[in-house]
């Protein structure tokens, strides 16, 4: 809505108060005329995220955004609330078939509100958006072996997330064969080593998969938050191969305070 008074030509109206308590909504009749969408937010920008949290903001996009398998379909869904200008939202629309707030979208670095969106006036460049998420265990997709005693190298973009793990499993093919498998996840740019398989064998005169082979980062690793590639190195041998090698993140639970740095007024 615009307001033309005295000095004021076409101006919009950021705020209508009754004394000192604000206004929600004015009305003409049945029509809104206050906030019109031409008084909402559209479009806010918020500071980008760096390091750890900046892996967290990562996994919490893919997550909503269907990027990454979640480990148990039937389990909980992923949830991201954001709390700005004294609305809520939800992010995303992507695993929520009933959102219990007005749906918003992210993209570019900004949180696209539409017609959804939240007067001018609540919200101020400098100011806080919150968003708080709950996000199951998740995992990347998976890579195997092209033939029988061949190896694998591999990227997975991606960030590492504290409590990482690497899954694989590795196939016995011949029953009077010792098969083995071993291998590394490094980061990259960093070059960093975050995982080892250590080498292992297994014998017998049987032949299939031999299991489910769950290996931890290194002791004493110090992640570099900046790597946004890990590049996987498998090696096999002993009429074998590897018919799933992926990376299992943890399920977290995080609240976000983000910087708000730009604001556009909805069209």
């Amino acid at each position: 809505m615009r307001l033309t008074q005295g000095d004021f030509t076409r101006s919009y109206v950021y705020d209508v108060r009754l004394g000192s308590k604000p206004v929600v909504a004015i009305y003409a009749g049945e029509k809104k005329v206050w906030p019109s969408p031409s008084d909402l937010a559209q479009r806010v920008t918020t500071a980008a995220l760096s390091g750890l949290e900046g892996a967290y903001w990562h996994h919490t996009l893919g997550v909503l955004r269907g990027d990454y398998e979640l480990c148990d379909p039937e389990g909980a869904a992923p949830s991201a609330k954001v709390v700005a200008g004294g609305k809520s939202f939800s992010l995303l629309r992507a695993q929520s078939k009933r959102p219990a707030y007005p749906v918003i979208g992210y993209e570019d670095g900004a949180f696209v509100l539409g017609s959804d969106g939240m007067p001018m006036s609540s919200i101020l460049v400098g100011s806080m958006m919150l968003v708080l998420v709950s996000i199951p265990e998740h995992q990347t997709e998976s890579f195997r072996s092209s033939a029988e005693n061949t190896g694998f190298t591999q990227r997975w973009y991606t960030r590492w997330l504290p409590g990482t793990r690497l899954l694989y499993n590795h196939y016995k093919g011949q029953k009077r064969v010792c098969p083995w498998a071993g291998g590394t996840v490094s980061g990259e740019p960093s070059n960093k080593l975050y995982i080892t398989a250590p080498w292992h064998n297994h014998g017998g005169h049987w032949t299939g998969g031999t299991g489910d082979h769950w290996c931890a980062a290194e002791s004493g690793l110090r992640p570099d938050y900046g790597d946004d590639a890990f590049r996987v190195e498998m090696n096999v041998c002993g009429s074998s191969s590897i018919d799933l090698c992926r990376l299992v993140f943890p399920a977290f639970t995080h609240t976000f305070y983000l910087s708000v740095t730009d604001i556009v007024r909805h069209a």
